[in-house]
C-alpha cells in the first residue's frame, strides 16, 4: 500500500482538505425518482482514508510498499504482538515524554566496555554512575558529618593528613613526599603568575606577538584634553602609540588620537588624528576628518572628484599645442592666430590676407584698418567673405599727400575660427 499515484496528484501540503462548514454524513448513489442526486466524491475524502491507513501503517514502524497490500494487515498483528508483550512483562513500561518540558527523543540504554552507558537522540551520553562505582570514588556518609569524615589528623610518622569515615577507617589523603612536590609546583606556578601578570592599573610592557581576538579599546571613557572653548582645539586622553625604538617618546614615534574643534564638527581639525616625530622631534600631523577630507603636512590631498573640473594633462596638450607661435590652440576645438603681414599700396584695390595656418572652417578676422601717416585705411573688400585660409581687404587713400604712393603698410591681424 502507498498513496495515490497517478495524473494530476500534489504534495501534501497541497492536498485538499475538509471543508471548514457543513454537517457530516453518509454517500447516496441518489435517487432519480425522488429527484435526489448522488454524492460526489470529493478528493479530500480519498485523502482522508488514505491518511488513515497509511498512519497506522507507519506508526507500526513499517514502511509503505506500493506493491505489497497487506501492510495494514502486518500493521495490526505487529501492535497486538506489542500489547501482549507489554501485558507479559508484568508492570508499566517507562514512558518517553508526556509532560511539558519532556521529550520523546528515543533512548538507547545498553551495557559497554565501560560499563552502563546511556544515547539520547543518537548523542553519547558517557556512562552512568552506578552505585559501586560511586563507593569506590567516595566515601560514604555513615553517620560522620562533613561528607563522611568522622576525624582528621597528621601522622606523627609519615607526616601524611588521614582522616576517619563512619565506618572507623581511616584513610590517607596524601604522602608526605607528594605534598611537598604539590608545594613546590604551586609555589613555581604562583612565582610565574606574579612576573608574568599584568596591572590593569597600568605601566605593563609585554613583548612579542600578542594576539586579540576583539577589540582594542584605548582612552575609551578617559575624557578630554585641552581647551573647553568654542572654537578651540581639544583631543582624546588616551592614544595609541607605536615606534620608538629606542624608547623615546619624542623621536621616531607615532600615535594616534582623536581630535576636535569645538563646535565645528565638520572641520578638517575635528576626527581622527595621527601624528609622529622624527629623528629631530618635529612633530608632524596627519588629520582624517569626519568630513571626508585627508590633510597631511603638506596640505589637503586631491580626490579623483575633486578633479572632475579639470582638463586632463591629454586634453591640455591636445587642445593648446602648436609648433607655430602666430597660432595658440583653444579648447573645444577652436583656435587663435595672431600675426603681422606687410600690405602693398600699388594701387590695387583688394590684397589677398592669408592665415599662417588654415583654419577647419571660415574664421573671423579683426585687424587694424587705419594708417593715419599716410591716410590710408583698410577694410574687407566689397562682396567677399572671409573663409579658412584668410580674407580680402580693400586700401583706401584719402587726401593728395599719399596719393599715388607705393609704400608698404603694416596691418596686424586676429583671427579665430573652429581648429
Amino acid at each position: 500500500m502507498d498513496f495515490l499515484i497517478a495524473p494530476n496528484t500534489v504534495t501534501a501540503a497541497d492536498a485538499d482538505t475538509a471543508p471548514e462548514t457543513g454537517t457530516p454524513g453518509y454517500a447516496t448513489d441518489g435517487d432519480p425518482s425522488k429527484g435526489t442526486p448522488r454524492t460526489p466524491f470529493p478528493a479530500y475524502a480519498w485523502n482522508a482514508m488514505q491518511a488513515e491507513v497509511a498512519t497506522v501503517i507507519t506508526q507500526a514502524g513499517i514502511t509503505l510498499d506500493r506493491n505489497d497490500n497487506t501492510l495494514l494487515n502486518k500493521a495490526i498483528d505487529k501492535k497486538i504482538a506489542a500489547g501482549a508483550s507489554e501485558a507479559a512483562v508484568g508492570f508499566t513500561p517507562v514512558e518517553q515524554g508526556g509532560v511539558t518540558g519532556l521529550t520523546s527523543d528515543k533512548i538507547n540504554i545498553g551495557n559497554s566496555t565501560n560499563g552502563l552507558a546511556a544515547y539520547i537522540a543518537g548523542t553519547y551520553y558517557g556512562v552512568l554512575a552506578t552505585q559501586a562505582w560511586a563507593n569506590s570514588k567516595f566515601v560514604a556518609n555513615n553517620g560522620g558529618t562533613n561528607g563522611g569524615i568522622v576525624s582528621a589528623t597528621i601522622d606523627g610518622g609519615t607526616k601524611t593528613p588521614s582522616f576517619q569515615d563512619g565506618s572507623g577507617t581511616w584513610t590517607q589523603v596524601a604522602s608526605y613526599s607528594g605534598l611537598q612536590a604539590e608545594i613546590s609546583r604551586a609555589t613555581t606556578v604562583e612565582s610565574n603568575l606574579q612576573s608574568s601578570k599584568a596591572n590593569i592599573g597600568g605601566g605593563n610592557q609585554f613583548s612579542g606577538d600578542q594576539i586579540v581576538n576583539g577589540n582594542v579599546s584605548v582612552g575609551v571613557g578617559s575624557g578630554w584634553a585641552g581647551s573647553t572653548s568654542q572654537g578651540s582645539g581639544r583631543w582624546s586622553n588616551g592614544h595609541l602609540s607605536f615606534g620608538s625604538p629606542d624608547g623615546s617618546t619624542s623621536t621616531y614615534t607615532g600615535y594616534f588620537q582623536i581630535t576636535d574643534l569645538l563646535g565645528s564638527p565638520g572641520d578638517n581639525y575635528s576626527g581622527i588624528n595621527m601624528f609622529g616625530y622624527d629623528y629631530s622631534g618635529a612633530r608632524y600631523d596627519w588629520y582624517f576628518p569626519w568630513n571626508g577630507n585627508v590633510q597631511t603636512p603638506k596640505g589637503l590631498l586631491a580626490f579623483k572628484s575633486d578633479l572632475s573640473s579639470y582638463v586632463p594633462s591629454s586634453t591640455y596638450a591636445s587642445d593648446f599645442s602648436t609648433s607655430d607661435s602666430q597660432v595658440i590652440n583653444l579648447p573645444y576645438g577652436s583656435k587663435i592666430q595672431r600675426f603681422v603681414v606687410s600690405v602693398p599700396t600699388n594701387g590695387t584695390n583688394s590684397h589677398r590676407i592669408t592665415y599662417p595656418e588654415a583654419f577647419s572652417g571660415a574664421a573671423v578676422p579683426v585687424f587694424n584698418g587705419n594708417d593715419n601717416s599716410q591716410s590710408r585705411s583698410f577694410s574687407l573688400s566689397n562682396n567677399t567673405t572671409p573663409d579658412a585660409t584668410g580674407f580680402d581687404i580693400a586700401v583706401s587713400v584719402h587726401g593728395n599727400s599719399t596719393a599715388g604712393s607705393t609704400d608698404a603698410a603694416t596691418l596686424t591681424v586676429i583671427a579665430i575660427g573652429p581648429r
